[in-house]
């Protein structure tokens, strides 16, 4: 007797089945009209229908909602480390502006002004080997004087020795 109650509820399964895939083969194929039991069934089914989605519809949005609070906890976090560490950063260079200043105004530095640079010519070198020297085309009249700089592109030349009127002598680096 215990087989019997086994096998009705297996035929009642595969009927629910049948009855089950018959629907979704009526309901499945491409029709421009619905039968009255279609209707009817959708009448029904609908409201559920709406429910059910409402409901899908929710929970992913609120499983989205969570994904995306867990991601904006993680950048409010990365964006707060980044403030701080911009916030020392910036601790740190006002420290050093301010030693600067103090620095400065300890030795009496003062700021630098563009130099007034005159371009000249080697119109002739010394030949002696005890001392090193060129003479260059501009002089005094060019507003040269004695013990200035003089530079080249690729540095510093040496400095300027006896000044005339048109002319000057320079004192190489390694002999100055």
């Amino acid at each position: 007797m215990a087989q019997q109650p086994r096998g009705r509820r297996l035929i009642i399964a595969a009927v629910i089945f049948l009855v089950l895939m018959g629907l979704i083969f009526l309901t499945a194929r491409e029709r421009t009209r619905q039968s009255l039991p279609e209707r009817a069934l959708h009448g029904v089914i609908a409201p559920f229908q709406k429910i059910i989605t409402g409901l899908a519809d929710f929970f992913r949005g609120t499983i989205q909602t969570f994904a995306e609070l867990g991601r904006l906890r993680r950048d409010n976090q990365q964006l707060r480390e980044e403030a701080a560490d911009l916030r020392a950063e910036q601790e740190e260079l006002e420290f050093y502006r301010r030693e600067n200043i103090r620095l400065r105004a300890a030795l009496g530095f003062k700021e630098r002004r563009p130099l007034d640079m005159v371009a000249s010519e080697v119109i002739g070198r010394n030949p002696s080997n005890w001392l090193s020297t060129l003479t260059i085309d501009k002089g005094a009249r060019d507003g040269l004087a004695q013990n200035m700089p003089v530079i080249s592109r690729q540095g510093v030349v040496g400095r300027l020795g006896a000044v005339r009127q048109d002319s000057s002598d320079v004192l190489l680096v390694n002999d100055a």
